[in-house]
């Protein structure tokens, strides 16, 4: 794969889960409200905006059923098959806007920036149902470099914290945070308001606010992530070892939750994902 698009995207809200991927993200939402998190940041999104991310960092989408429509492109690229590219033309330096250290999200508010990347992301759709070759994945690459250059002069900051409800994403992500850091431990919501220096019916209710999930869904849904990257990538594991790892009670604990919400054991998984 060199680069893939998914256009214009309005299906999938029942499979957001959290996820990894060997490949470079941007997610261009386009209609609807979504909440993203990335590692433990989160960003309450508007339409046109913007996420570049690395596919090795966690990440999941938030979007509420009943928040209505929501449609986004994305896109997916390696970051060797573009690197040679970037060399050549000396812009290297847009692959840190993947990084983090310039913000993840970018905001689109000059409308011509927003309609040269909005043909640049069609143009990418009409060469994915181009028969393959060459040419079309070199196409494919300046395009990209296009979309990633726009980007990079437009210099777009990420948004400042200016409100009551970006004060709640602050807690919401330090709540997340501490989730984590520690989800190997024994936790419960006390323990979490005893780190956050927040109520416990506080940091219950705006955690649910700004994911639309509770507290301990969020915790349970990370644990089984990271249960899942480990039995993909650690074959030599044993699966109890991997429970232990992801912070299940028991194995008899993780399996029975593993089965429910993947619809496989942990060793059917393993044998399918190896």
């Amino acid at each position: 794969m060199t680069v893939s698009i998914g256009y214009e995207i309005e299906e999938g809200i029942n499979q957001l889960a959290f996820h990894t991927h060997s490949t470079f993200e941007i997610y261009m939402l386009l209609e609807g409200e979504c909440t993203f998190q990335i590692g433990d940041r989160f960003f309450e999104l508007q339409p046109d905006d913007i996420l570049l991310i690395n596919g090795l960092t966690l990440h999941k989408a938030f979007v509420s059923e009943e928040s209505g429509a929501y449609k986004r492109t994305v896109v997916h690229f390696e970051q060797a098959d573009i690197t040679p590219l970037l060399q050549s033309i000396d812009a290297e330096h847009v692959l840190t806007l993947f990084s983090g250290e310039r913000g993840y999200l970018y905001r689109l508010k000059n409308p011509e920036n927003k309609e040269r990347i909005q043909t640049y992301m069609r143009e990418l759709d009409r060469l994915q149902h181009v028969k393959k070759s060459q040419n079309v994945q070199s196409q494919s690459l300046l395009i990209l470099t296009q979309i990633l250059l726009e980007i990079d002069s437009s210099n777009l900051k990420s948004p400042k914290i200016t409100n009551q409800r970006d004060i709640k994403i602050t807690h919401a992500e330090s709540i997340a945070r501490f989730m984590t850091l520690q989800f190997k431990e024994r936790i419960d919501i006390a323990t979490i308001s005893n780190a956050t220096n927040l109520s416990q019916s506080y940091l219950s209710h705006v955690f649910k606010e700004v994911t639309g999930m509770t507290v301990m869904t969020f915790l349970m849904s990370y644990r089984l992530s990271q249960a899942m990257y480990l039995l993909r990538l650690r074959q030599e594991l044993q699966i109890n070892k991997i429970a232990k790892e992801a912070g299940f009670e028991s194995n008899a604990h993780f399996s029975r939750f593993f089965k429910k919400h993947v619809g496989q054991t942990p060793l059917q998984y393993r044998k399918a994902n190896g």
